[in-house]
């Protein structure tokens, strides 16, 4: 089954959540600020997909980010940064087997009908 990991006020999480239902796809919904994905698949999903796609540094909680966090992350050591701070990463993450897309895509999402109905 396919797990998306969000925020339960983000409108694109629901678009993005109302398109699978609608597609009949079955996923599990975590709210990234109830619980949080843990130390290790953080790392997982920062190797997968790098700190530039993981990242959202257009948000508010970039802009509300020390300059210590800030440079912590420039440096490579992201891990803690996006857990003390998970709504710093773009939304939705979908987990669908081994694939990890970032953001609603509907092409991209339209390539699990196939796969995952």
């Amino acid at each position: 089954m396919m797990r998306m990991w969000g925020l339960g006020n983000c409108d694109t999480c629901r678009r993005a959540k109302r398109w699978l239902e609608q597609h009949d796809l079955e996923f599990e919904f975590r709210d990234l600020r109830e619980q949080p994905p843990e130390s290790g698949r953080l790392s997982a999903w920062l190797k997968a997909v790098g700190a530039e796609a993981l990242i959202n540094r257009r948000g508010t909680t970039w802009r509300g980010l020390s300059a210590a966090a800030k440079q912590q992350i420039e440096a490579g050591d992201c891990v803690p940064v996006l857990a003390r701070h998970p709504s710093l990463m773009k939304r939705p993450i979908l987990e669908c087997g081994k694939q990890l897309l970032i953001g609603f895509d509907m092409a991209r999402y339209g390539a699990l009908k196939g796969t995952h109905a």
